[in-house]
């Protein structure tokens, strides 16, 4: 064993930029590794809640008027966003009606989920054009009786 270390030192002063490769800079970044474990980063910060009231402008959302899928007695979409804290003051809100579209029941959405992301895209060229228009809401289900919802969730990223 004595040989190999004593052969495996000649050969490292012989290449002093082995060593530095093969030792020295896994070494020194371990030590790099192990000096991040040590640093908490945000675990033991105040909690920084987010309310519409730190945005500067009132925030431009769009939202279908009526439900894909429900009964007279959900929600509808309206009386949901208008539950959104600050409603009034934070939030600019374009109710969009796409009853013209005829579902069967629920069976092909397809077109008026196509109509919504039409008309968000074109939103896009609505003046004013700032605050710009990032989220947009389709809400299909909003079943009071079960307290579940489903939203399609649309951003437009061309803004």
């Amino acid at each position: 064993m004595a040989a190999l270390f004593r052969k495996r030192f000649n050969m490292y002063k012989r290449n002093y930029k082995g060593l530095i490769v093969e030792i020295l800079i896994p070494v020194f970044l371990v030590l790099i590794g192990f000096g991040f474990s040590k640093v908490q980063f945000f675990f033991a910060s105040p909690e920084r809640p987010l309310t519409p009231a730190e945005y500067p402008l009132k925030q431009r959302i769009s939202v279908n008027q009526n439900l894909v899928r429900g009964t007279a007695t959900d929600f509808t979409p309206k009386s949901i966003i208008e539950s959104l804290p600050m409603y009034s003051e934070a939030f600019d809100v374009t109710f969009r009606d796409y009853s013209r579209f005829n579902t069967n029941n629920g069976t092909n959405e397809r077109p008026i989920l196509e109509a919504f992301d039409d008309d968000v895209f074109q939103a896009r060229l609505e003046e004013p054009y700032e605050p710009f228009r990032y989220g947009s809401y389709f809400i299909y289900e909003a079943n009071k009786n079960n307290m579940q919802f489903k939203v399609a969730s649309l951003l437009n990223l061309t803004s």
